[in-house]
């Protein structure tokens, strides 16, 4: 466990590297609603600002670190055995659960900032096409191996991001445990 939590770690770490660009294109956009909100619909800026820049930062930060990161051509199989990269190392055991932590932002910020995207069934759908599309690019560029476990975690990691964007919206009081919890299912 311990060999896990260190490999998890480590290439969670690696990641920081990709922070730059992020920040910059997040910056960019929180700018540009800021000037939009001040400006043409002439209203106080609310935290609601920071939803599409973290949005953005969160989507940047994955492109960085599933596509970018790699070198094209460098990868080009496909693996469609579901759990088949499970392994039996500690890195692979790593690189399962990093799938599944690398879209639980993805469940919390595309029900923040998308409307439709509040029921579970159209979370799950989002985070299923975006994880297939970026598999897909994987394949056709060879920049990642082309798995359906990567897809199979990812939207895992959606729905648990939806489960925890759901429960915080009942906690803070915009939601309630009852009919509206069942309704957004």
């Amino acid at each position: 466990m311990k060999e896990l939590l260190i490999c998890v770690l480590e290439d969670l770490l690696n990641t920081v590297t990709f922070t730059g660009i992020a920040t910059g294109l997040s910056l960019a956009v929180f700018l540009l609603e800021w000037t939009y909100n001040r400006i043409v619909e002439k209203r106080s800026t609310k935290w609601q600002m920071f939803k599409w820049p973290l949005l953005v930062f969160y989507l940047v930060m994955v492109l960085q670190i599933a596509f970018f990161s790699r070198e094209p051509g460098s990868r080009d199989s496909i693996d469609l055995q579901l759990l088949g990269t499970w392994g039996t190392t500690a890195q692979a055991h790593a690189w399962v659960i990093e799938n599944v932590l690398m879209f639980v932002p993805f469940g919390v910020l595309v029900p923040v900032c998308v409307k439709y995207a509040r029921k579970l069934p159209m979370t799950v759908l989002l985070a299923l096409v975006c994880s297939a599309g970026l598999e897909y690019a994987q394949f056709l560029t060879q920049r990642g191996h082309c798995q359906l476990d990567d897809v199979v975690m990812n939207v895992v990691g959606g729905i648990i991001g939806w489960i925890l964007w759901r429960g915080g919206r009942i906690w803070v009081g915009t939601g309630d445990a009852g009919s509206k919890w069942r309704s957004n299912i």
